[in-house]
């Protein structure tokens, strides 16, 4: 969150302590005492909202000289993109990457897109549609928002609540987020999430869905080896020495069931195991964005701040993800052992 303690409070014009509980206006930013919002009932700036009014954190002034010595003391400089205090010497702003500036505008790293690159599939060069090409490489790992605006929209939600959401990946998400926005696609190819389907879901915190895509694993693999142990190692133990002749007339003699059962379910049933692990690989990236999406939606509407959004919802949990990938490969291999 934003350091607001060297600033006035607009409506009582008291400075904001540390123990300060403050509102943010959700329209102009503008930071309030919550007992002085709730005692005028909006924000100090309501009447300037409809003119497009966005409050802007005023110049720390310098600090006055120090008292012994008489030597003066550079004020630390402000963020001018998310008005946080950084110590002297900082090129760039703690929180959010952007370029600090004392004698310029602070321009965040995003600021260094081109803002005449053409997003068109078809572009004069032959070159496809990438909103990052002409940004400046450093900029992209610098910038939490990896070189998205912060205010950008993504249907409802602006690209700062998307970065503090994800958390310390976003600067890839935010990425990729707007590569499927500009290019109108649902699918941008995650390896992770083609390996490790319903653990990287689960992982991001998408608990429904990661726990339905590895039970739904677990039951396919675990029917696979079933077969397997039953119907498919009796017919290679038989065939495994004959000629190629006598493999045909073999397999001519199997009976429905144990072709069906030994040869042909274990065969569709894989594939369909590599087919939900290319799905989520193609469409993870996706189904993520909307996840985000919908739990900063809902947390507006419940009221709940920003900050209790991160701490519940946000970020990921690897620990749940491990210890559930740990418990499924013991579970394939006590059934393993137990069938073989």
């Amino acid at each position: 969150m934003p350091d607001y303690n060297s600033i006035n409070c607009p409506i009582c014009d008291k400075r904001f302590t540390p123990e300060d509980d403050i509102v943010v206006c959700p329209e102009c930013g503008a930071p309030h005492h919550r007992a002085c919002w709730m005692e005028n009932g909006a924000c100090q700036f309501n009447e300037l909202h409809s003119e497009g009014f966005v409050w802007k954190r005023p110049d720390v002034e310098k600090k006055s000289e120090q008292s012994a010595g008489g030597e003066s003391t550079e004020a630390p400089t402000v963020c001018a993109s998310c008005g946080t205090v950084n110590e002297n010497g900082r090129f760039f702003c703690k929180k959010c990457g952007a370029l600090l500036n004392k004698n310029e505008e602070t321009r965040r790293p995003a600021d260094y897109i081109n803002s005449d690159t053409s997003f068109d599939d078809d572009d004069e060069d032959g070159r496809d549609g990438n909103p990052f090409r002409d940004t400046d490489p450093y900029a992209l790992f610098v910038d939490p928002l990896g070189g998205v605006p912060p205010e950008e929209d993504f249907d409802g939600v602006q690209a700062k609540e998307l970065a503090d959401f994800v958390g310390r990946q976003s600067s890839y998400f935010l990425r990729v987020f707007k590569m499927l926005k500009v290019k109108k696609s649902k699918v941008f190819f995650n390896l992770s999430a083609f390996l490790f389907s319903g653990f990287w879901l689960l992982s991001k915190k998408m608990y429904g869905l990661g726990a339905a895509v590895t039970a739904l694993l677990l039951a396919l693999r675990g029917t696979i080896a079933f077969l397997d142990a039953r119907f498919y190692e009796p017919i290679y133990e038989q065939v495994k020495g004959l000629t190629y002749a006598e493999q045909l007339g073999y397999f001519n003699g199997l009976s429905r069931r144990d072709l069906l059962a030994g040869i042909i379910l274990p065969s569709a049933l894989q594939f369909l195991v590599w087919g939900i692990m290319i799905f989520f690989g193609l469409y993870a990236n996706n189904l993520y964005k909307k996840h985000c999406q919908k739990s900063i939606k809902r947390a507006r509407n419940s009221g709940n701040t920003a900050q209790n959004v991160i701490e519940k919802k946000g970020g990921t949990n690897m620990l749940c993800a491990l210890s559930v990938a740990v418990s499924f490969y013991i579970i394939l291999m006590f059934l393993q052992n137990m069938l073989y």
